[in-house]
């Protein structure tokens, strides 16, 4: 019954099954757009929101992250199967860690900047040279 890309807009098939990075995850944390990851893959979760049986605040807290953690502890979320996951797949993200919460990163570009991802995010001290 469920089609998330059936209801998603065409800029998401463009994105289908490319790598992402974790600063592009946590850009996509509203309700119009919305990301996870699982398992090191990039779901594309903003059209599933409305019929999510949890309600839309109890995936949407978790868009823009990853929630392989948290995911298979939430009863039935075990049984989703992934043929209904993989009709939401981006693909998979970078191999590196998760990004700090939004609140915790500031207001740094987070994509198409791949740049900014260089330098270092300046703590005040800087006495290491």
């Amino acid at each position: 019954e469920i089609a998330p890309t059936q209801q998603r807009d065409p800029r998401r098939s463009m994105a289908t099954h490319r790598e992402c990075s974790w600063a592009e995850v946590a850009r996509h944390n509203s309700q119009e757009d919305a990301w996870v990851v699982l398992n090191g893959k990039v779901y594309d979760v903003a059209a599933f929101l409305q019929s999510h049986p949890g309600g839309v605040l109890a995936l949407l807290k978790h868009a823009g992250s990853d929630i392989s953690e948290v995911f298979p502890h939430i009863p039935g979320h075990r049984a989703a199967s992934e043929a209904f996951l993989n009709k939401m797949l981006v693909g998979p993200v970078e191999p590196r860690e998760a990004p700090a919460p939004p609140d915790e990163q500031g207001a740094e570009p987070l994509c198409n900047g791949s740049a900014d991802k260089s330098q270092p995010s300046g703590g005040g001290s800087s006495s290491s040279s």
